[in-house]
């Protein structure tokens, strides 16, 4: 699984990423189908312009997150807390 992208002022990481894998997001939860193992992404709002996003993986596959540097500077401070395990072919 690879997903690619590029941060601006407008980016939300959870409705591209549900954009990009036809994937639902619901109460600011996003569950990655199962073909690619028990997962979610979950976006916390603590403030208007703070928002954490938290990456909880068991996967069957590598998963490739690739941000591209963006063509306008910004002030966008991006903290992710993961965890995550792959499951191979065990």
């Amino acid at each position: 699984m690879y997903f690619e992208f590029t941060v601006n002022d407008s980016f939300d990481f959870l409705t591209s990423f549900a954009g990009k894998f036809a994937v639902k997001i619901e109460n600011n939860e996003l569950k990655i189908p199962e073909v690619f193992g028990r997962s979610s992404i979950k976006r916390i709002h603590l403030e208007p312009n703070f928002k954490l996003i938290i990456h909880q993986y068991k996967l069957n596959q590598d998963f490739i997150l690739k941000r591209l540097g963006s063509e306008t500077p910004n002030d966008m401070l991006t903290i992710i807390f993961n965890n995550n395990d792959t499951c191979g072919n065990q």
